[in-house]
């Protein structure tokens, strides 16, 4: 384990101050040394410890040595992850998933800064137009759009030639 690690043990002494208290956002690993799927997420919890720093909390559980915790969470098998705001369970999520599976639960959770606006994605919808989207006439939301078409369509260019590759390698070309 890494020595700059930014996520927080948790136990039965402080998880009440440090997520049913806490006014940021929490997610609690409830993992096992044992546990394989727990010991291959570690490094994806530790990322987004890291990441997240300051916005929201990254905690874990080993559920062997706070075993009541787990039981109060209906923590059934292992990794299971919690997501808290404002002291309440707001979603949950288990087994092994990838960092963009936990990041985009995670993301929705967090508060803007001050001055600062939450984006939505209804806000690039190609028939979303609202007084913000034009400044001087000009229509600020078509180079994103433009944008995601051209990204979209490579991504299919390149699924395809993929698939592609892998017909020819299944039937032996």
């Amino acid at each position: 384990m890494a020595l700059n690690m930014k996520y927080i043990t948790l136990t039965k002494e402080n998880f009440k101050n440090e997520v049913l208290k806490s006014p940021e956002p929490v997610l609690v690993d409830f993992w096992a040394s044992w546990c394989g799927p727990c010991r291959m997420i570690a490094p994806v919890i530790e990322e987004l410890a890291v990441e997240f720093e300051g916005r929201a909390k990254v905690g874990k559980v080993d559920v062997d040595q706070n075993g009541l915790l787990a039981e109060e969470y209906g923590v059934r098998s292992i990794p299971t992850l919690v997501f808290f705001k404002d002291g309440r369970v707001v979603d949950q999520v288990a087994g092994a998933v990838t960092k963009r599976v936990l990041a985009d639960k995670l993301h929705p959770l967090l508060q803007p800064a001050s001055g600062e606006e939450r984006i939505s994605s209804d806000s690039y919808a190609p028939d979303a137009k609202t007084s913000s989207d034009t400044k001087g006439g000009r229509d600020l939301a078509s180079p994103l759009r433009r944008g995601v078409s051209s990204l979209a369509s490579s991504i299919r260019r390149g699924l395809t030639s993929a698939i592609n590759v892998g017909c020819r390698l299944l039937v032996g070309e």
